[in-house]
């Protein structure tokens, strides 16, 4: 029977699972880094992506040509952005960064409403959302948006 990766990053913790539909092992359990520079809270993406290599790596050491798909889980929020080498712009920030504070009856009213966001995006109104990370990257960080060439989310 075929087998799957399942890679599932979470606020606190990481793990990569191997499995079917009918059960799954967790290969690789680890910390998800993050890491408050200046006053700000960001990913540390680069620990991220090596954990899930080490996961990768264990999976199919232990089960090899029966894995037939990865799929990864994340909190779906946050981002990078790459230059058109696809070299980082800026840090990940976190989704839990302060800098979204106060944004969401900022944003709405340039944009509307929060029935007219609500209506075309159909997002919660949470400060962490994406929307709002990129008010504040286009707010503080302008010259970052400007640089970059790709949006990843994570």
């Amino acid at each position: 029977m075929k087998k799957h990766i399942a890679i599932d990053l979470g606020a606190s913790n990481g793990r990569v699972l191997v499995g079917d539909l009918g059960e799954f092992e967790v290969v690789h359990r680890f910390v998800t880094q993050n890491d408050q520079i200046l006053g700000e809270f960001y990913w540390n993406i680069q620990s991220l992506f090596a954990e899930i290599k080490v996961g990768l790596k264990k999976a199919f050491a232990k089960y090899g040509s029966e894995i037939s798909s990865i799929g990864i889980d994340t909190w779906g929020v946050d981002y990078v952005l790459t230059d058109d080498k696809g070299g980082l712009v800026s840090l990940c920030y976190h989704y839990r960064d302060s800098r979204t504070d106060g944004l969401i009856e900022q944003v709405s009213k340039q944009l509307g409403g929060k029935m007219r966001i609500y209506e075309r995006t159909g997002i919660a109104f949470q400060p962490f959302n994406t929307l709002y990370q990129l008010a504040a990257m286009k707010r503080d960080r302008p010259e970052a948006l400007k640089a970059a060439s790709h949006y990843l989310s994570v």
